[in-house]
């Protein structure tokens, strides 16, 4: 096991109930979706939500990354978390690689808080994220939030 690691909370209010947010996100489809380089090939959602697996493509480095997402636990209207299994050029990552996605309700809507966590890396991998990759996953992650944010809140201005 590594001591290295790169962990970081990215944060976004949304003018809409948790319920709307949450019912978004439950399909990884909605969750990654808005970025021109990454794309849900396909998924699987489970009615219970703790078992649903979507495969994504990520075409935003040099060398195209197949991440399989399979959400672990599922709390309705509160939290989704995630476990990533990632392959480079055919070969499995041995990185530990979670996600939490916590729904809190903040005066009339959702801040949604993602927690993402990149454990048992290399030392050169930890140093790569925490200067030059972090720019860039940052604007990636917060675009999915974005893209979240935009869709949610044009569903519940619709459903009013």
């Amino acid at each position: 096991m590594s001591e290295h690691e790169y962990k970081h909370t990215y944060t976004i209010d949304i003018s809409a109930p948790v319920h709307a947010v949450f019912e978004h996100c439950r399909d990884p489809r909605n969750m990654f979706a808005g970025h021109p380089k990454i794309h849900v090939d396909d998924a699987t959602v489970t009615p219970e939500g703790v078992g649903t697996v979507a495969h994504v493509w990520n075409q935003t480095m040099p060398v195209t990354e197949y991440v399989t997402h399979e959400f672990v636990t599922f709390v309705p209207d509160q939290q989704i978390v995630i476990n990533s299994h990632l392959k480079l050029l055919n070969r499995d990552l041995k990185q530990h690689v979670g996600w939490t996605w916590n729904f809190v309700p903040e005066g009339e809507g959702t801040r949604l808080n993602v927690h993402f966590e990149n454990t048992d890396i290399t030392w050169i991998e930890e140093v790569m994220m925490n200067t030059v990759a972090e720019k860039g996953w940052a604007h990636t992650v917060n675009g999915w939030l974005e893209h979240i944010k935009t869709e949610v809140e044009k569903e519940s201005a619709a459903a009013q």
